[in-house]
């Protein structure tokens, strides 16, 4: 497990009755916060440029720590100053069911940050980023942000929320705030949605190798 002294300073067993629920926000709430979050994202894309423009496939897999199949099992939000603005954190922790890219990471467990969330009530939304839901298996695609710390590589472009076909397949769907991203039909995006983990590993391998 990954030592999350720090991060969780109430520890994640508490955060279960915090922010980790989804309470229902009013209309006035999520807007405020949405508004909030908008204000603050100049600092944040500047912090990750790769959001403004839709990633291919190469850079999507060069730009990743790890891709793996992974499940998210907790999450705890809090505020944090990101620049001059206060700003809703989320840490999630998820767990790896399988590597996609033969380069698991250290632990079954890893911790991911995401921008946006909910604290007390208050919602923020970030457009483009990826939401991680506990228990939606997904594909994901992580780099480094710190030791033991990691961020969902392009935002939504490096998450893909996992569906069965009628046969039973899993295939990747496109995250919600990938849908953002004007993308071309190169852009990862468009070469990744729809096709099943199969597939998709070796995509995944193909790039690694013409990468050496």
């Amino acid at each position: 497990m990954i030592d999350t002294k720090g991060l969780f300073p109430r520890g994640l067993a508490e955060a279960r009755g915090h922010a980790s629920l989804v309470p229902m926000l009013s209309r006035r709430s999520l807007l405020l916060g949405s508004l909030f979050a908008t204000v603050g994202m100049s600092a944040t894309r500047s912090a990750d440029a790769s959001v403004a423009r839709a990633l291919s496939l190469s850079d999507l897999v060069r730009g990743s720590r790890h891709a793996l199949v992974a499940t998210p099992v907790d999450l705890f939000a809090q505020w944090e100053t990101i620049g001059k603005h206060r700003r809703i954190i989320t840490y999630t922790m998820v767990r790896t069911e399988y590597s996609i890219d033969g380069r698991p990471p250290g632990t079954r467990d890893v911790l991911v940050r995401t921008l946006g969330g909910i604290v007390d009530g208050i919602g923020q939304i970030v457009p483009g980023e990826a939401v991680l839901r506990r228990g939606a298996t997904s594909a994901l695609f992580i780099s480094d942000v710190s030791k033991d710390l990691f961020a969902v590589t392009g935002m939504a472009q490096g998450h893909y929320p996992l569906v069965s076909d009628a046969q039973g397949m899993r295939r990747l769907t496109a995250s919600r705030g990938a849908l953002e991203v004007a993308a071309d039909a190169n852009a990862a995006v468009k070469r990744l949605e729809g096709r099943s983990l199969e597939e998709v590993e070796s995509l995944v391998y193909a790039e690694l190798r013409g990468a050496r």
